[in-house]
Parts: C-alpha cells; sequence; structure tokens
C-alpha cells in the first residue's frame, strides 16, 4: 500500500481499460452512514484514508495495483500469500474477500480495510504503530525489520532490495522514509524538543 496516485492513474487501470471501471460519478462516500459509524469506534481509520488515498475512491497505484480509500492490493484483496510468502489476513475477515472491481465501492473498501489493519494490529502487540508499519510497508517486512538481519525486502514498486536491520524491536531510521512519514502523518510525532540549556551567570 505504497503511494498516491490520483484519478488520472486510472488511465493504466487494466479495469478502466476494459470499460468494467466507468466514469459515472457516485455519491458522496463521506456520507455513508456505515463508513461514519467506522470512524466514530476507529478515528484513525479516518487518518489512514487520508493518508492512503487523500479520500480518492478512485485512486490506483500503477507500481502496487492498491486500488480505492484504503488502497488495498489485490493479493491482499483475493486471500494467499504476500510476496514474502506469508498467508495474508483476507481470509474470514468479515465473512467474504473481494474482487478487484469491489476495492472501488467506498463502503466495502473501508470495512476490508478496517478489518485488515485490526487484523495486523491484534497480532502485532495489539500496537496502532506497529499496525501501521505493517499496513503501509507489508506484515512480511515489519517482521524483519523487528526481528533484525540481511533480508531481501520490498521496494515498494514491485521489485526487492537487500537490507540489513539492527532488531532489538525495530529501530525507527531503519523503516523506509516513506514509512516514517506515513506514521508521522497518522499518528503525529517527531523527535521531541531538546530541553533549552540553564541559564549562564556571567557575573
Amino acid at each position: 500500500m505504497v503511494g498516491l496516485l490520483s484519478d488520472k492513474s486510472l488511465v493504466t487501470e487494466p479495469l478502466y481499460k476494459s470499460g468494467l471501471l466507468s466514469d459515472t460519478p457516485e455519491p458522496d462516500w463521506q456520507n455513508n452512514t456505515v463508513i461514519q459509524g467506522i470512524f466514530k469506534d476507529n478515528p484513525i481509520i479516518k487518518k489512514i484514508i487520508q493518508a492512503e488515498s487523500s479520500g480518492n475512491r478512485r485512486a490506483f497505484n500503477k507500481d502496487s495495483h492498491a486500488r480505492g480509500l484504503m488502497q488495498i492490493t489485490p493479493i491482499t484483496a483475493l486471500g494467499g500469500v504476500d510476496e514474502q510468502g506469508n498467508k495474508t489476513y483476507a481470509h474470514g475477515m468479515y465473512g467474504k474477500t473481494l474482487t478487484l472491481l469491489e476495492l472501488y465501492d467506498a463502503e466495502k473498501n473501508v470495512k476490508f480495510g478496517t478489518a485488515y489493519f485490526n487484523a495486523l494490529k491484534k497480532s502485532f502487540d495489539d500496537s496502532d504503530r506497529n499496525a501501521l508499519i505493517a499496513y503501509n510497508w507489508g506484515p512480511g517486512n515489519y517482521k524483519k525489520w523487528k526481528k533484525g538481519g540481511t533480508y531481501e525486502v520490498s521496494d515498494g514498486k514491485g521489485g526487492t532490495v537487500k537490507k540489513t536491520y539492527t532488531g532489538r524491536g525495530g529501530v525507527f531510521k531503519e523503516l523506509p522514509g516513506e514509512t516514517q512519514k506515513y506514521l508521522t502523518d497518522i499518528l503525529g510525532g517527531g523527535r521531541p524538543p531538546r530541553k533549552p540549556e540553564p541559564p549562564v551567570n556571567v557575573f
């Protein structure tokens, strides 16, 4: 779920080129009562949507092929294994998987993305921070980063790159720059300001 593209990227979307995804405008998804209920119960989901797609229901990532409001990848939506060979969290989330076309349905996308995020959170110490890293970078990459060692990890563009991680529960600065920004945008924070130096008595 890496990167943010605009409606212009739809020209590279196979579903759009085949005519399955139309240009017909849909009702404003933000007025959907189911989605509003999700935001009320889990406010971080609204922030994830903003970071992933800027609220663009038709967002399509030409590299990862992630789609929709929460930028869900096909392998996650359809079930199976991710690029590291790990089972995805798709099966049994709320009773079904999603087709690629359904990823553009705002309500289905948000319900599925929320269930996926909650599953990641449950798996990774019930931590929003850990779940966000796994959501953005992939659960396989998260596990390698936290454990430490040298691995082939996703570069976010459909390829891999060799990286060495310190481990010890994960070092923030060793995360990809995009994932660092992702965490900061959603959770806020950053490095705390330095404490002011005490005044010097020159007399």
